[in-house]
């Protein structure tokens, strides 16, 4: 007997039984992004009723909006996914890194052929009666790329359905949070002075640099910022605040940074010390935010079928406990990727691309986090690399929203970020 029971509540209380792992598994990563428990049992291999019944399902519950977008990814696998519940459809599409036909017909873990997992869509748009568009950023990996598009199926979903009441009431009591935060005068490389769910300050000193990043979701204190380094670098490095300014008002949170290291001369270790120490902030922010009133864990730059339609440049940020960053040029072209983008160029005047780019590196490693970044016109590197620090800042603003229904778990269905 076939049945079908989900709700939103704790998403660690899940039981998926089909005749096929990695389908329970992409039905497993739909019930989690969007903060559903779920008790499935299904005793045959028709993914298209399988994906049609679990659509009626969730159809039940109310209707926020019509539409929705975002990024899905999960290491090297990554896609855009629009749903409109205006008209139904399942279409695919793909960048130009790779063969999209070749992606659909390969195998995948227990699945001898993907257009089984296309046809769990299929059945999946016409039991919600809603239009869902795939646009597959990459492969390296296929079980990722896949895992990659079913996260971001449930994140759309959970922007479409998910109950608003417990998500303001959280808000409201984040935003009233008045525990001090936690002090620590523990000696170690990588010092956090003190953390709350608003606020965390960390120092990490080499023997190269001085570094003390503060960050407030509070905006209580205003963005300072303090670079100090060695005469042949200032001039590289002297625009760090334009650019970290676009960063942190679009995160929601201002930014503390003194950097100290006068005989220092590689202004590439700046950005990455910058950025690891920054990563390590957020990140004690999020666990204690998480464990206290649960947060999505994962955000990008992408929230309607507009931004997809018309961002040059989309990013996607997922809290995975591991480091991982990548760039793909939907063009497919990665020598003019280098060429153009990451090599070569200035960004505000005399920030070098090359520099700016070990920002993003620090970040990843310093918050434990997978870092995607979709270009589609970069031939502007000024203008493409402002756009990748606005969508970062963007995602992060998702990463840390309330979201009750996600209490004490991270992101990925392991339920751990170790």
């Amino acid at each position: 007997m076939n049945t079908i029971t989900i709700k939103f509540g704790d998403v660690k209380k899940k039981r998926i039984a089909t005749p096929n792992d990695f389908v329970s598994h992409m039905i497993e990563h739909i019930a989690w992004r969007m903060g559903l428990s779920i008790d499935l049992v299904w005793d045959n291999e028709n993914w298209r009723e399988l994906g049609r019944a679990f659509g009626v399902k969730i159809r039940s519950f109310r209707l926020l909006q019509k539409t929705a977008a975002t990024v899905g990814m999960i290491d090297d696998g990554s896609a855009e996914i629009t749903i409109d519940t205006r008209e139904q459809y399942c279409r695919f599409s793909s960048s130009k890194t790779f063969d999209l036909d070749w992606f659909i017909k390969a195998r995948c873990e227990q699945v001898t052929d993907g257009r089984q997992l296309v046809a769990l869509l299929e059945g999946l748009s016409e039991g919600l009666g809603a239009g869902i568009n795939v646009i597959v950023a990459n492969v390296e990996d296929q079980h990722h790329t896949w895992e990659g598009i079913y996260r971001a199926v449930g994140i759309a979903l959970s922007k479409l359905y998910t109950p608003q009441e417990e998500v303001v009431q959280a808000l409201k009591e984040l935003q009233l949070d008045a525990a001090k935060p936690i002090k620590n005068d523990a000696q170690s490389e990588i010092q956090v002075l003190e953390r709350s769910v608003n606020l965390a300050t960390v120092r990490r000193g080499t023997a190269e640099t001085g570094v003390t990043v503060t960050i407030d979701f509070t905006r209580k204190q205003s963005n300072s910022w303090k670079i100090d380094v060695a005469e042949s670098i200032r001039e590289a490095t002297k625009d760090i605040p334009r650019l970290f300014e676009k960063f942190a008002k679009e995160a929601g949170f201002s930014m503390n940074v003194q950097f100290k290291a006068i005989v220092l001369s590689s202004s590439h270790v700046v950005f990455e010390d910058v950025g690891m120490v920054t990563g390590r902030a957020l990140l004690e922010i999020l666990k204690m935010r998480m464990e206290k009133y649960g947060v999505n864990g994962a955000g990008c730059n992408v929230q309607t079928p507009e931004d997809i339609a018309q961002n040059t440049v989309n990013v996607a940020l997922s809290v995975e406990g591991r480091k991982f960053w990548r760039y793909i040029p939907f063009d497919g072209d990665f020598k003019r990727l280098r060429e153009k983008f990451l090599i070569g160029s200035n960004v505000l005047g005399n920030l070098r691309t090359e520099d700016v780019d070990d920002f993003i590196d620090g970040l990843s490693g310093g918050m434990s986090a997978s870092i995607i970044v979709h270009l589609k016109k970069y031939d502007d590197a000024d203008s493409a690399w402002q756009e990748v620090f606005i969508g970062l800042g963007r995602s992060l603003k998702e990463v840390f929203d309330v979201n009750p229904y996600r209490r004490g778990v991270p992101p990925g269905v392991k339920a751990t970020l170790v």
